[in-house]
């Protein structure tokens, strides 16, 4: 089992999506959190689950379940990065010069 290391901008995005959804409903902020939480255990196991994406082999992501957003990640020798907790139809591709 690969640590999991996140970016900066990544951890950043995931909060405030984190409270936007809190602000719409309580509680569902944390039922995001979870889902995503799933996500990363999930990815922590097998790590090659997620789908190679087109910009470049080392992307990949797998997708969170019940909301709109991908788990965006490079596995490196060492340990899984995400890149981004990326909205699935908000600017696609902001992500790629992270690494």
């Amino acid at each position: 089992m690969k640590p999991v290391r996140i970016a900066q901008p990544a951890s950043e995005e995931f909060a405030a999506a984190v409270v936007w959804y809190e602000s719409k409903r309580a509680g569902l902020g944390a039922e995001f959190l979870q889902a995503v939480g799933r996500v990363v255990d999930l990815l922590r196991e097998h790590p090659a689950l997620g789908a190679a994406l087109g910009h470049g082999a080392a992307y990949r992501h797998l997708l969170v379940s019940h909301f709109p957003y991908r788990i965006v990640y490079v596995e490196r020798a060492d340990d899984l990065y995400i890149v981004a907790i990326a909205h699935r139809s908000r600017r696609p591709g902001y992500w790629r010069h992270r690494q």
